[in-house]
C-alpha cells in the first residue's frame, strides 16, 4: 500500500467532517481539530439550526451510505415541495399564491432528493461516518485508527503557511503534509491566505516591472450587483409547543416549507422536527434584539406570530441580523506553499440563508478527496490543490450566483414587475398547476439548466482533471530551450514546463507554469496560450500571462 499523506482539518464542520470523510475513503490519515467543547457547537446556522440540502448534495450523502442514519431521525427529512406566500399577507389572513411540486423524474436523474435536517443531526451523522472504521475488504481498511481522529477543545491560534503547521491554544504545535481549512469565512485559516494575499500585493505594487491590471476591477460589476441587495438576515427555530395559543400559526404547521415573496422583505419557515425554523430578510437596521422590530409595517400574520413566538420564548433560539454579502472573496484558496487549502464557506462564501450552501461544502469534500485517491505523493500536493480550486471556482460562483438570484427575486420591489410575476403565480394556482411553471418558450431551457445543476457529480469532475492533467504528470514535455525572448525590461526568462491538452477546432492549448514540477498551474499565477495547429518556424503568439493581480503580455517562440 503507498505511503499515506497526513491531513490536518481545522473546523468540525460540515466541510470538515465531510472532506474527512472523502480522504479517510481516499487511505489517508487525518485529524480534525475543532475549537469548541462538542459537536455542532458555536455555529451560526442561518436558517437557525437548519440544514437545507438539494438534490446535487444529498446524492453525496447517499452515495456514502448515510441515507439510512437520515431515514431513522424521528421527524420528515424530505421535502415534496413547497408553498408560495404574499409577504404582506392579506389582512388577519394569509395571502397563498400557489404551491410548487419538485419533479419526480428530475429527482431520479439527479439521485437525490430536497432534504431538510437539523444542523446538529448532521453533523453526528458525518462524526460518526468519519470514525466509522472502513469496511473490508476495502483497500484501506487497515487504515490506523489512530490516525483518524477529532480533537475537541482544540483551538488553532495561528498557522504557518511554509511549515503546513498549526498552533493550538496551548501551545501545542501540528504538522501536516496538508491543512484543509473548514471553520468558516471567519476561520483562522482564510485569514492567513487573506494575509499573505495582502503581503503579495503590496510587494508587486512596488515591482516596476509588472504591467498592473487591478483585479478587484473586474470583478467590481459581479460584486456592486450583490451589494445591491443590501439586506439583513434574521433567523430564529421555535418549538412547535410553544405556538399551541397561536392559531395563525395552523398555516405554517400545514407545510413543510413555505417562502414568502415580498417588496424588499422576503421569508422562509421551515418544518424541521419538533421545530419551525424561519429566515427572514429585511432592509432594517440598528440594534434590535426582537425580530418583531424588523417585520415591517404589513406583514403576514402567520410570521408576525411566529416572531412573536421567538422573542417571548425562553425556548427559542435567534440570531441578530447579518448582512446578506458580509465577506470579500479570495483571489487564491490555496498558500503560496501550495500546501494549505480552504473549502466549503471558508473558501467561497455564500449569502446568508443560501440553499446551496451545504451542497457545495459536500461538493469540495468529494472532489478533495477524489483528487487524493489518485496519488499519496506528496510532490503533487501543491499541483492537486490547485487543481481544486480550478475546477470548482466556477462551479462554487455559479451555485452563489443562483442564490444571490433567488434573494432578489423573493424581495423584488418593483411594482409592476412584481404584480405580473404574483398574477402569473395565482394563474398556474388556479389551473392546477406548479405556482412556478413558467411559459412554454422558456420552459425547457430552464428545466435542462435545473437539470446540469443537480446532475453535476463532483467526483467525476474530479477524474476528468485525472484523465486530462493528472495522470500525464510523469510524462509532461520539458522545452529544451532555457531561454524565450527578452522580456520588456530586458531579461531573459527560464521558459517554463508545458503540456499540451487534447486538441480543439482553434488549435493545441497549452498549459504553462512557471519552474515547478506542476502539470497544473495554480490559479491567478498560470500561463496559458491557444496556439494554431500549423505554425511557421519564424511565427510567434501573443501569451498572456496572469500573476495574481498583475497580466503581463509577452512574445514567445511558437516553434515546437
Amino acid at each position: 500500500m503507498a505511503e499515506q499523506l497526513d491531513f490536518i482539518i481545522v473546523g468540525a464542520s460540515v466541510a470538515g467532517l465531510a472532506s474527512g470523510i472523502a480522504l479517510k475513503k481516499s487511505g489517508h490519515r487525518v485529524l480534525v481539530v475543532e475549537k469548541a467543547a462538542g459537536l455542532g457547537e458555536g455555529r451560526p446556522t442561518i436558517p437557525y439550526g437548519c440544514a437545507r440540502i438539494p438534490p446535487n448534495g444529498s446524492k453525496i450523502l447517499s452515495h456514502w451510505g448515510l441515507d439510512k442514519h437520515i431515514s431513522a431521525l424521528q421527524y420528515q427529512t424530505t421535502s415534496p415541495g413547497f408553498a408560495v406566500f404574499r409577504y404582506e399577507g392579506r389582512g388577519e389572513g394569509q395571502d397563498l399564491m400557489g404551491l410548487q411540486s419538485y419533479d419526480e423524474e428530475m429527482l431520479s436523474e439527479a439521485q437525490g432528493q430536497y432534504l431538510t435536517l437539523r444542523h446538529v443531526d448532521l453533523i453526528h451523522i458525518l462524526y460518526n461516518e468519519f470514525l466509522r472504521p472502513m469496511d473490508p475488504p476495502s483497500s484501506v481498511a487497515s487504515l490506523d485508527k489512530s490516525r483518524i481522529q477529532v480533537r475537541f477543545n482544540a483551538e488553532v491560534t495561528s498557522i504557518d503557511l511554509e511549515a503546513c503547521s498549526v498552533t493550538l491554544q496551548n501551545g501545542e504545535q501540528l504538522t501536516a503534509d496538508a491543512i484543509i481549512g473548514a471553520d468558516g469565512p471567519n476561520g483562522v485559516v482564510r485569514a492567513a491566505l487573506k494575509r499573505e494575499e495582502d503581503e503579495e500585493r503590496k510587494a508587486r505594487a512596488t515591482d516596476d516591472g509588472d504591467f498592473w491590471l487591478d483585479s478587484d476591477s473586474e470583478s467590481e460589476d459581479s460584486q456592486a450587483d450583490k451589494e445591491n441587495v443590501s439586506l439583513l438576515v434574521y433567523s430564529a427555530t421555535v418549538p412547535k409547543s410553544a405556538m399551541r395559543d397561536h392559531p395563525a400559526l395552523a398555516g405554517l404547521l400545514s407545510y413543510n416549507h413555505s417562502a414568502f415573496f415580498g417588496a424588499n422583505r422576503a421569508a422562509f419557515v421551515y418544518s424541521v422536527g419538533d421545530n419551525l425554523s424561519c429566515c427572514i430578510y429585511s432592509p432594517e437596521d440598528g440594534p434590535t434584539s426582537k425580530i418583531t422590530d424588523i417585520l415591517g409595517p404589513v406583514c403576514d400574520s402567520g410570521i408576525r406570530s411566529l416572531a412573536l413566538v421567538a422573542d417571548s420564548s425562553n425556548k427559542s433560539l435567534h440570531s441578530s441580523g447579518r448582512p446578506l454579502q458580509e465577506h470579500e472573496p479570495l483571489q487564491s484558496w490555496v498558500s503560496e506553499s501550495g500546501r494549505v487549502v480552504v473549502l466549503g464557506e471558508a473558501a467561497h462564501p455564500f449569502p446568508a440563508g443560501a440553499v446551496n450552501s451545504y451542497a457545495c461544502a459536500l461538493e469540495d469534500s468529494v472532489f478533495i478527496g477524489k483528487i487524493f485517491s489518485h496519488t499519496h505523493d506528496r510532490s503533487r500536493i501543491p499541483e492537486l490543490l490547485y487543481a481544486f480550486q480550478e475546477h470548482r471556482e466556477p462551479r462554487c460562483n455559479l451555485l452563489c450566483d443562483i442564490d444571490m438570484k433567488y434573494v432578489t427575486s423573493l424581495t423584488q420591489d418593483d411594482e409592476d414587475t412584481y404584480i405580473t410575476r404574483d398574477a402569473m403565480f395565482r394563474t398556474n394556482y388556479q389551473q392546477g398547476k406548479n405556482v412556478m411553471e413558467i411559459p412554454e418558450s422558456h420552459e425547457g431551457q430552464t428545466m435542462e439548466e435545473t437539470r446540469m445543476l443537480f446532475s453535476y457529480d463532483a467526483g467525476d469532475d474530479a477524474d476528468e482533471w485525472w484523465i486530462n492533467w493528472g495522470r500525464f504528470h510523469d510524462f509532461a514535455v520539458r522545452s529544451q530551450e532555457d531561454t524565450c525572448d527578452e522580456n520588456g525590461d530586458g531579461e531573459l526568462e527560464r521558459l517554463p514546463q508545458w503540456q499540451w491538452s487534447q486538441d480543439s477546432d482553434e488549435g493545441s492549448t497549452c498549459w504553462f507554469t512557471d519552474g515547478c514540477d506542476e502539470s497544473t498551474p495554480r490559479p491567478g499565477q498560470s500561463f496559458h496560450i491557444n496556439i494554431n495547429a500549423e505554425v511557421e518556424e519564424d511565427e510567434t503568439n501573443w501569451l498572456t500571462v496572469y500573476d495574481g493581480s498583475t497580466r503581463r503580455k509577452r512574445e514567445v517562440d511558437a516553434k515546437d
